[in-house]
């Protein structure tokens, strides 16, 4: 999918979304505010000549996320549906490739600023299960050292994001939970996408 059509597709299924989700009256608490801590990594796409050497050495990814409840979906017994905006820091980390039976290390780090919908799809209780769909803003800057092959990254892109999650509610105001998200695109020539633990307020 070009980069053009993207955030046409991006908001295309936002209107879709909203379009189905049933009004309701708020909640006490229907909005949250949160912290996130875990990996994520950046991957280089596109280049045949690339082999990987050894493991990511991914490095502390920090975040901030906020989100709103908006209704719920008219599905079983209703799906609750929220907006979340969240950034994402990708956080500086070497990876080793083979270009040619010679290895360059590539330094990257990144951000990621998204908006995403934010569906529980199984809430027995306290413990509830969820998807992420929306979309995310990302920009990559990379480095090779000098006299090894350079592999080139750096740059910035649109991307569809998508997660899955576990949540757990201590009580009415605090939640705590762990994601794996998928940035999409990071720049031209990478993808970004890691796990991450997140601690949420509601109020």
């Amino acid at each position: 999918m070009s980069g053009k059509s993207m955030p046409r597709a991006c908001t295309l299924c936002a209107l879709l979304l909203l379009s189905v989700i049933r009004a309701e009256a708020a909640p006490e608490r229907d909005a949250y505010v949160g912290v996130s801590a875990g990996a994520v990594a950046i991957t280089p796409d596109g280049f045949n000549e690339l082999d990987t050497a050894k493991d990511n050495e991914a490095r502390v990814s920090a975040g901030l996320f906020a989100g709103l409840r908006l209704g719920t979906l008219p599905i079983a017994s209703g799906l609750p549906v929220y907006a979340e905006l969240g950034y994402q820091d990708i956080g500086r980390h070497t990876v080793s490739y083979k270009v040619n039976k010679a290895t360059s290390d590539l330094t990257a780090r990144g951000h990621s600023a998204y908006a995403a919908a934010k569906v529980h799809l199984w809430n027995p209780g306290r413990f509830s299960l969820y998807a992420k769909l929306g979309a995310s803003k990302n920009s990559v800057s990379a480095s090779t050292p000098p006299g090894q092959t350079a592999i080139p990254i750096s740059g910035s892109s649109t991307g569809l994001l998508w997660g899955l999650g576990a949540q757990y509610d201590f009580d009415s105001r605090v939640s705590l939970r762990v994601e794996f998200t998928d940035f999409g695109t990071s720049s031209p020539k990478s993808s970004a996408g890691g796990v991450t633990a997140g601690v949420a307020f509601r109020f």
